[in-house]
C-alpha cells in the first residue's frame, strides 16, 4: 500500500516539474520582459525535482536497509 502511494507520488511529481518547465519555456518565450522571472521559475522547479528524487532515493535506501 505505501509503495503504490508513493509511485503515484514520483509520478506525480515527475509530470508536474515536466509540466511546470514547459510552461515557464513557453512563457519565457512569449513575453521578453519576463524572461528573466520565469527562468528563474523554471531552475526553481528543476532544483525542487533533483532534491525531491534524492528524497524517494533515500527513502528506498532507507526502507531496503530495514527490511533486509
Amino acid at each position: 500500500m505505501v509503495n503504490e502511494i508513493s509511485n503515484v507520488l514520483i509520478c506525480l511529481l515527475r509530470v508536474g516539474c515536466v509540466f511546470r518547465v514547459v510552461f515557464c519555456l513557453i512563457r519565457s518565450s512569449i513575453s521578453e520582459e519576463d524572461a528573466g522571472m520565469y527562468k528563474k521559475r523554471m531552475k526553481s522547479a528543476i532544483i525542487f525535482y533533483i532534491l525531491a528524487e534524492l528524497v524517494w532515493v533515500v527513502k528506498d535506501l532507507i526502507l531496503d536497509y530495514y527490511t533486509n
